[in-house]
């Protein structure tokens, strides 16, 4: 069953979660919640690889820590916590995963003044992740869906078949397509908020 209510941290408060609102979390929220975060793609290291699939649990975890050293060009003199996504693909008799790379002095670094309050955070995943929680919360059918996040920082396509993540593409934030309209952040976020993403509703100029 999905947490009732949990202790959301961002990289520089914490939250809490209840009844799908986000309020100031009290002294006792941050010790007793379930801890939760989403960390940005830009502290991830991506990497896509295809294993055979006759592999053991195990000797997939350990193929797929080799090559994310070796291949996905991790340093070696850093600790990761390393996880992956991993698709079938049953006409090539092999698994596509997809891999996720964290490393742990980025991670301490971005959420510092939140693990301040917090000592440590339960789980953490990226943000195209999270929508998985509408279908588990039945606030969703399971159809296939194209989610869209635009925001300052990043923004990203997460494509989501039968309630089951596929895949996502990065794409260009916020600050970049202000500056690269020569608007600012303010006036850039209104149109767009105002006229959508729509090329023929803005005038030519």
């Amino acid at each position: 069953m999905p947490q009732e209510k949990i202790l959301y941290l961002e990289h520089d408060r914490t939250l809490t979660y209840s009844n799908g609102t986000l309020v100031q979390s009290s002294v006792s929220d941050v010790k007793e919640l379930f801890a939760g975060a989403v960390v940005p793609l830009a502290l991830l290291t991506i990497y896509t690889l295809k294993l055979p699939n006759h592999l053991s649990e195990e000797e997939q975890k350990i193929h797929v820590e080799i090559q994310m050293f070796e291949e996905g060009k991790l340093n070696n003199n850093e600790e990761y916590v390393i996880d992956y996504i991993r698709h079938d693909l049953p006409t090539e008799n092999s698994y596509l995963f997809e891999v996720f790379a964290l490393s742990h002095a980025k991670a301490a670094d971005y959420f510092s003044a939140a693990l301040s309050q917090s000592k440590v955070i339960d789980l953490i995943t990226p943000g195209f992740m999270v929508y998985e929680s509408l279908y588990e919360t039945d606030s969703l059918p399971k159809h296939n869906d194209l989610f869209i996040y635009l925001g300052e920082d990043e923004s990203y396509a997460a494509i989501y078949q039968d309630g089951t993540y596929i895949a996502h593409r990065s794409s260009e934030s916020l600050t970049t397509l202000a500056v690269e309209t020569g608007m600012d952040l303010g006036t850039f976020i209104c149109n767009l908020a105002e006229l959508g993403v729509i090329e023929e509703r803005y005038p030519p100029d």
